[in-house]
């Protein structure tokens, strides 16, 4: 209970009037009773003149009298004193302050007004309450802030499908437990996964009702707080299996767990489970998405392989494998032919390219150069470089004056290079223009060396007559 006090000027003999007031909260209706009481005293005489007189409270007049003569005895014109009670309410957070005044004219008749302000005490008002976001499968903690130790509350909980009213204990009810407690634990039922499986969050809510006795005292507060999920609780379980599922190769390693760069087809067997309600929603392989299980990847180039699942919730779990992988090089082949001279039936075949020359685990690599001449059919000699093969081949019986096709095949246990060849013709005997002719048949001796040259078979021909002697101009 507070108090408040207001006087008017004192007037002659020190005649004057004041006003005294008490306020008496009324908790569960957010207001007050003040009482008040209008007193006049001071002064010799018992009798003075007053003038019309007003007491207002918060914008109330509680009290009011017309003008009143000295030689009337009655009150506020003598000494005594009058009372009576007013309501205020409070505003939403429990405050309120007032305002007082008294205003008259004691014994010269010059009105006169004092007023002043009042604070009240502020009425307590409902609880409020906050709440920490948590895992789900924890312990969330709920803070009541209480505004009177003498009220209770209940703290009803609400998430989808889910109701209830919280314990001391932090447990559920579906009946209204009244709590004194300011700071309750609540332990998030792992069964809320199930409210979210697309979701990492779940809103949920709390609803504070306050209680002076069994009234309920203003508006329930609620909060909010989210029930989080824990990623390493929902990360999907991942795990795969890759085997060769290339007959050649597996024939070439003896074991499918052993794959060859290149041409082993991998068969890849993926095995991915949700948790906590959750549901896989994608897969990939080394960052490619895929559909279907088991899935084939032709032609691999890595043995590590990296197995991806994504679930409803966006989370990933993944899994490694490491396969041993054949280094195998792809066989190539470039092909050369040389004829020893224009007019010469012997051409020089080369076949040159890069070779594995390894061991695959159960075959070792093994490589084949041929080159057919119409029916007939030659093998190539083959010499080996650390990454590199040449195959030569002398080839004879090739008319000079006309083209001819060979066909060469080089093969390895996994790759077959099949090209066809064109041997063009040797330059002719000999040919003529309009003003010249000319010999391309070199004539040599037995040892090779050179009987007769060009401009003596050209002077020889013109002693002849067979041929115009040129005149140059």
């Amino acid at each position: 209970m507070t108090e408040f006090y207001l006087e008017s000027q004192k007037t002659y003999n020190g005649r004057y009037m004041y006003v005294s007031c008490t306020q008496r909260p009324v908790p569960e209706e957010n207001k007050s009773v003040i009482s008040w009481m209008l007193t006049v005293t001071g002064g010799e005489s018992n009798y003075y003149t007053t003038g019309p007189t007003t007491v207002t409270i918060d914008g109330q007049t509680v009290y009011y009298s017309p003008k009143v003569y000295y030689n009337a005895p009655k009150f506020p014109a003598s000494k005594g004193s009058v009372s009576g009670e007013i309501e205020v309410f409070h505003g939403s957070d429990g405050t309120k302050t007032i305002e007082c005044s008294i205003k008259t004219a004691i014994y010269n008749g010059v009105m006169q007004e004092n007023k002043a302000s009042w604070d009240l005490d502020a009425i307590p008002r409902e609880s409020t309450v906050l709440a920490t976001d948590c895992y789900i499968g924890s312990t969330a903690v709920v803070l009541v802030d209480r505004k009177s130790s003498g009220y209770t509350h209940t703290i009803g909980f609400c998430a989808p499908q889910l109701e209830g009213f919280l314990c001391a204990d932090g447990t559920l009810s579906q009946e209204p437990v009244k709590l004194e407690a300011t700071t309750v634990p609540f332990q998030v039922p792992t069964y809320l996964y199930d409210r979210i499986p697309d979701a990492r969050k779940l809103e949920c809510t709390f609803l504070c009702t306050t209680y002076s006795g069994d009234v309920s005292v203003g508006q329930a507060q609620k909060c909010t707080f989210f029930a989080l999920c824990r990623e390493e609780d929902c990360i999907p379980d991942v795990s795969a299996q890759v085997v060769d599922c290339n007959d050649v190769t597996m024939d070439l390693t003896g074991d499918e767990t052993v794959l060859v760069r290149f041409f082993s087809r991998a068969s890849c067997q993926i095995t991915a489970a949700g948790k906590n309600g959750a549901t896989i929603q994608k897969l990939q392989i080394n960052g490619r998405e895929v559909e279907g299980n088991p899935v084939e990847l032709p032609n691999v180039e890595t043995g590590a392989f990296t197995f991806t699942a994504t679930d409803s919730r966006g989370y990933q779990g993944s899994y490694t494998l490491e396969r041993e992988l054949i280094p195998y090089r792809k066989l190539t082949a470039n092909c050369a032919v040389r004829r020893e001279s224009p007019t010469s039936d012997k051409v020089t075949l080369t076949v040159t390219g890069e070779y594995w020359a390894e061991d695959f685990g159960r075959q070792v690599n093994a490589l084949t150069a041929t080159c057919r001449v119409e029916e007939t059919e030659i093998p190539l000699e083959v010499s080996y470089g650390e990454s590199s093969y040449t195959a030569t081949a002398a080839l004879e019986g090739l008319a000079y004056d006309k083209a001819s096709t060979l066909s060469v095949t080089v093969a390895d246990k996994l790759i077959g290079h099949t090209l066809s060849v064109t041997v063009k013709p040797g330059v002719p005997v000999f040919d003529w223009g309009e003003k010249d002719f000319a010999f391309h048949v070199p004539v040599t001796l037995s040892d090779g060396s050179q009987a007769i040259s060009q401009n003596q078979l050209m002077s020889l021909l013109e002693s002849l007559g067979l041929i115009e002697k040129e005149v140059n101009i």
